[in-house]
């Protein structure tokens, strides 16, 4: 969850596809384009690119930064700073510029800033209170968007995915077993991390469950609702998967953390 600076190019320590012979991966080459200080609590957790430029969500700050093109950082948003309470986590944007935020409480404090996802407006600013919240969402962490514009979250400590409205109206959209974290691969995790790295599709939508070292794919019914669950990938030697992306061919980008 700590990374220190961002790249033009991105290492995948596992990719799964279809197809089965695809030749030797392609060297992975980096350019820094910004670093940031551990020190001062600098610790980049969320990444998304609107516009042109990256947004970076600094965790234990509670602030998004934007970085240009030319490694240039300017404060964009805030949203209630937790340092051990609480973290700024996943981030992504709608088509209308509105930014969204995850923000989970890390300890059971009502000093804490309150969980939930945070909405800023375009051209950022701050956010006291949540957009979205519920009384199971205790560590939202992965967020995707559907494609009628609702969204869709992970909750890495219930092992529950939500489905939030756009009046931020929240339904647990699946809380499937293989989603709940789990302490059978011994990890060096703060708690067992279940249901994380998320990817939405018409067809099905795909999950990271970090603690387990599994992919899950939840098929998607005609109404939309949660169908059939499989396990793609699952064992101790990919423990520590979280972010996750799909590439234009289908092969699916999965970060491997801490492992």
């Amino acid at each position: 969850m700590r990374l220190f600076a961002i790249v033009t190019a991105a290492t995948c320590l596992l990719a799964c596809s279809s197809e089965s012979d695809r030749g030797p991966a392609p060297e992975a080459r980096f350019q820094a384009v910004t670093s940031f200080d551990p020190k001062a609590y600098e610790l980049a957790e969320g990444l998304t690119v609107h516009d042109g430029a990256a947004y970076v969500s600094l965790a234990p700050l509670g602030s998004i930064v934007r970085v240009g093109a030319d490694g240039q950082r300017t404060p964009y948003a805030s949203v209630p700073a937790g340092y051990d309470k609480g973290y700024a986590l996943g981030i992504d944007f709608d088509t209308e510029g509105n930014l969204y935020v995850l923000a989970p409480r890390n300890v059971d404090d009502p000093a804490a800033p309150t969980p939930g996802i945070y909405k800023l407006p375009p051209g950022g600013g701050s956010a006291t209170n949540p957009f979205a919240t519920d009384p199971d969402m205790k560590f939202p962490n992965g967020i995707a968007f559907d494609s009628d514009g609702s969204l869709l979250v992970t909750d890495s400590a219930t092992g529950k995915i939500f489905h939030v409205g756009s009046d931020g109206e929240v339904d647990t959209w699946s809380d499937a077993p293989e989603l709940q974290g789990s302490t059978e691969c011994q990890l060096p995790l703060p708690f067992p991390i279940g249901a994380n790295g998320i990817v939405v599709t018409p067809q099905s939508v795909v999950v990271t469950n970090t603690s387990r070292g599994a992919l899950i794919r939840i098929e998607r019914q005609s109404d939309g609702s949660a169908g059939s669950v499989s396990t793609l990938v699952g064992d101790c030697q990919w423990g520590g998967l979280d972010g996750l992306a799909q590439d234009s061919d289908g092969s699916f980008v999965v970060a491997q953390n801490g492992a």
